[in-house]
């Protein structure tokens, strides 16, 4: 019979709750592609008017494209030079009405960037404001340590400060 307890303890880290970290959730979390598709999606049912003014089908015409094309436009919009030695691709990706669109898009990662911002800026309010709680100095870790005396052993005095080996951390240091 072993005297062997398994007593592993969770480190502080390990009880934070994602849900609170600031990369959690954001407001506006779509991608490029996502976009794209998206607007694909829409274009299908904003009408496309004529200079004189008369229906004249709708905007989805300007973005006729596959799946796997949708996928090589946002690779063009991160990388145009990722086609630079496939003319075909190249002419068909940098049409006026793309690139505008693309711009318009890239543009976007800026908002983007503000919006997933407010999630850490909620949970910082909440906890400061509401909660009133503040942030308290850093303190070394504590731990309780259970021993067992060998069966041959009938005492062994430790002294004050002894240091024990806690095994190696995540960067393999022991």
């Amino acid at each position: 019979m072993s005297n062997k307890k398994n007593r592993s303890g969770t480190s502080q880290n390990e009880r934070a709750l994602p849900v609170l970290r600031g990369d959690y959730i954001s407001v506006e979390e779509r991608s490029l592609v996502d976009l794209l598709m998206y607007l694909r999606e829409y274009a299908e049912k904003v009408r496309f008017y004529s200079e004189d003014n008369r229906h004249n089908g709708f905007w989805s015409e300007f973005l006729e494209f596959s799946d796997d094309e949708m996928l090589e436009l946002a690779e063009f919009a991160e990388d145009p030079t990722v086609f630079s030695d496939d003319y075909g691709r190249l002419a068909k990706y940098s049409q006026p009405h793309l690139a505008l669109l693309l711009t318009f898009l890239k543009l976007l990662k800026y908002p983007q960037e503000k919006f997933a911002e407010l999630t850490e800026k909620n949970v910082e309010y909440f906890y400061k404001k509401i909660l009133k709680l503040n942030e308290q100095a850093e303190v070394p870790d504590q731990v309780h340590v259970i021993l067992s005396l060998a069966r041959d052993v009938r005492e062994h005095l430790l002294k004050k400060g002894t240091l024990f080996n806690a095994g190696k951390d995540q960067t393999g240091v022991d």
